[in-house]
């Protein structure tokens, strides 16, 4: 299962084709919302669960589905998995997503391009990757509980060209997460209620579908601010054709934080 079927399988309203094939979406999809950067992070996470949900019929004396090996997995892959070790993506990492991460950093600089509105005409002071790179991490960005201590110089300009880099496809959904319709996407398959929290997030289908109809409002909205040098249109979010955007709500910007940004030289990030 790849990402782009499990979005297809979240966003459609219609009954599973087999058993846990939602579960097996939200594993496939968290995973790769949570380490963006690591290819192999879906189906690493996916045979996690797919191990789980073998043992949890077998525990009740029932066989897998036959697309589990098939739809899911194909059987060599599979076994492949089953010979090799699995390394783990950085999400697995205990209680990395209590910290200030890479998710979060996307979702705060999402979050200022689409709130920064300075006055004036002057294009100069349009809102760009720069200015939230400065705010950020010279001015302490988003007070957002434990993770506005420290927070300044978080991260270097290059660190902040990577992130972006790695993440921005992601971007419209880290930004939602965060700051919008908040839903919690940290899901550890290293913990033995793993299938469980798959089971219960699985059916919450209105509010994963609010999630997708809100980040295809912030994408529409990135579309007309971000230049197309920081991002290309392959590097945009394929939505599928029958959702429609709904308005994502974010909080208006501080009169302080425009007075912390009135200082702003581009020369003096290094970041675009």
């Amino acid at each position: 299962m790849e990402v782009k079927q499990a979005v297809e399988i979240l966003t459609r309203s219609r009954p599973s084709q087999y058993l846990f094939e939602r579960e097996f979406a939200v594993a496939v999809f968290s995973s790769w919302l949570n380490s963006p950067e690591d290819l192999h992070a879906p189906s690493k996470t996916l045979f996690v669960a797919l191990n789980l949900a073998l043992l949890n019929q077998r525990s009740v004396g029932v066989d897998p589905p036959r697309e589990w090996f098939s739809v899911v997995f194909e059987p060599q892959v599979y076994l492949t998995l089953m010979r090799t070790a699995i390394d783990i993506p950085l999400f697995w990492h205990l209680d990395n997503h209590l910290e200030y991460n890479d998710c979060i950093y996307t979702g705060d600089l999402v979050r200022f391009l689409l709130t920064y509105r300075p006055k004036g005409s002057d294009k100069r002071k349009r809102p760009s990757l720069g200015k939230a790179f400065e705010f950020i991490n010279r001015h302490g960005g988003y007070v957002r509980g434990n993770f506005s201590y420290g927070r300044t110089d978080w991260c270097s300009a290059s660190k902040h060209h990577v992130i972006w880099r790695d993440f921005k496809r992601s971007s419209p959904f880290q930004c939602v997460r965060f700051h919008g319709s908040k839903f919690d996407w940290y899901l550890d398959p290293r913990q033995p209620g793993f299938l469980e929290q798959l089971i219960e997030t699985a059916s919450r289908e209105q509010d994963i579908l609010q999630i997708f109809c809100e980040a295809l409002d912030v994408q529409e909205r990135l579309r007309a601010i971000v230049d197309g040098r920081a991002m290309a249109v392959e590097d945009f979010f394929l939505f599928p054709a029958n959702l429609s955007p709904k308005v994502c709500r974010l909080p208006a910007m501080s009169a302080s934080s425009y007075g912390k940004m009135a200082t702003y030289r581009r020369s003096a990030t290094g970041a675009k």
